[in-house]
């Protein structure tokens, strides 16, 4: 009964991994781009500029405002008149114009400001070009991180694997270098090198089993996923990639990549700024439509009075300390530095580019060589372990055959990594997506 129990808790534990399906990349990169948290903020980041857009479009149009207001205490006006009797002293008289209730409606609408509402504008709608650019520039990258964190755990797997058949190898070994000890025709020095072995592949497991958890923690930061969530993956690393070219890749560079295209964005809001604070030295002109109605007593609204008026109103600003000036300085400064900024950045992507390229192309020959290498190391160890049996080698050739075809192996499965993620800061770079190949 209580075995049973057991199996049934052990059966319902197990049940939410029995029902999950295995996750392939297209899914991976489809969860990444709707819950990675980087990708989110740069979308916030893109409605705040869409908002900021609007709001500096709001500035053409009219302002309107209500005041209702309530007279509590007030001091009545007095005027003073000439006598109408000759010789006598003027008369001075008190007058109220001032009612207990105002009702006041006001609208401003600008006319004139010297460029300044329109430079604004304009600046607002390149910084929210800018933010569009910068989420396809992060989908971009957050593609390339979770390809390469998505095959980065099925590396640390197969390689998990390689020191599994590494450590099965070294205990058949083992297991030979045993019976020969018993039959006399090797010495102990051969035992204990083999157990050695053993125990050192079994540490490198533990070593295995951490990377494979730690690849696992970085693809689910990338998803949007707890920490705590079980992820099962299906694929395999791929071992060929679509044909590239470096004239293809510069022309896709520039016509594609999303950080380039905001340079010159960046530079017509740097000449924009400057023109927002040349505005300053010119006058404003609006035209202001006020009305006004009130009266004393809210029971009798006949008693009420109402008044309006037009009027165009020039404003300037004579003297404000000198910080007008000092701010065309600032912004002229401001876009001398963007334009530093915008060329560095442009050579800078350039150069790594080139960086890339070279990489991607050393790669591609390194997969070519550690497949050869694993190949042969594969064949290797298949005849010195016949060779040994036979005793015809010693166990320092046959431990060192051994170590070779786990070595080769591992570096060929690296190099495919390798190779995989060289083409995925390609497509960063280049604002592209290769079709997967292997």
């Amino acid at each position: 009964m209580v075995r049973t129990t057991i199996l049934l808790l052990a059966l319902l534990l197990s049940l939410p991994l029995l029902c999950q399906e295995p996750m392939n990349l297209a899914q991976a990169l489809e969860m990444a781009m709707k819950g990675n948290p980087e990708l989110l903020q740069e979308r916030a980041r893109r409605e705040q500029a869409t908002g900021f857009k609007a709001a500096a479009f709001s500035a053409f149009l009219p302002t309107v405002d209500a005041t209702l207001s309530d007279v509590v205490k007030k001091k009545v006006m007095e005027v003073e008149f000439p006598s109408l009797v000759p010789g006598e002293p003027p008369q001075r008289m008190k007058i109220d114009f001032t009612r207990k209730y105002q009702f006041t409606l006001q609208a401003v609408q600008p006319l004139f400001t010297g460029g300044r509402v329109l430079s604004a504008w304009k600046s607002a709608g390149e910084a929210e070009k800018i933010a569009k650019l910068m989420v396809q520039s992060k989908q971009d990258e957050i593609r390339a991180r979770t390809k390469a964190a998505f095959y980065g755990v099925i590396l640390a797997r197969k390689s998990l694997d390689v020191v599994d058949r590494a450590l099965q190898n070294a205990e058949n070994v083992d297991r030979i270098v045993k019976e020969r000890l018993k039959e006399g025709t090797i010495k102990r020095l051969d035992l204990l090198r083999a157990e050695n072995r053993v125990d050192e592949l079994k540490g490198e497991r533990v070593r295995g089993e951490a990377r494979i958890v730690e690849a696992e923690n970085l693809l689910k930061t990338l998803l949007g996923m707890g920490i705590d969530q079980k992820v099962l993956l299906s694929g395999e690393l791929p071992d060929s990639h679509p044909p590239l070219s470096r004239e293809g890749l510069t022309r896709a560079f520039r016509q594609g990549n999303p950080l380039l295209e905001t340079l010159s964005s960046r530079l017509r809001i740097g000449d924009l700024k400057v023109k927002q604070a040349r505005a300053s030295l010119f006058p404003t002109l609006s035209l202001v439509g006020q009305y006004n109605y009130q009266g004393d007593g809210m029971k009798d609204f006949s008693q009420w009075y109402n008044y309006y008026t037009i009027s165009l109103n020039l404003s300037f600003t004579l003297f404000k300390g000198g910080s007008r000036l000092a701010e065309g300085r600032i912004a002229k400064a401001e876009r001398d530095e963007v334009r530093s900024a915008v060329a560095a950045l442009r050579d800078s992507l350039e150069s790594e580019l080139e960086n890339c390229w070279k990489r991607w192309l050393a790669e591609k020959s390194r997969v070519e060589y550690t497949k050869a290498q694993h190949q042969r190391s594969q064949e290797e160890f298949r005849l010195a372990e016949l060779s040994y049996r036979e005793g015809m080698l010693t166990y320092t050739d046959l431990e060192l055959s051994q170590v070779a075809l786990a070595e080769t192996e591992l570096r060929y499965l690296q190099s495919l990594y390798e190779w995989a993620t060289a083409t995925y800061s390609l497509e960063t770079l280049t604002g592209s997506e290769f079709p997967e190949h292997g």
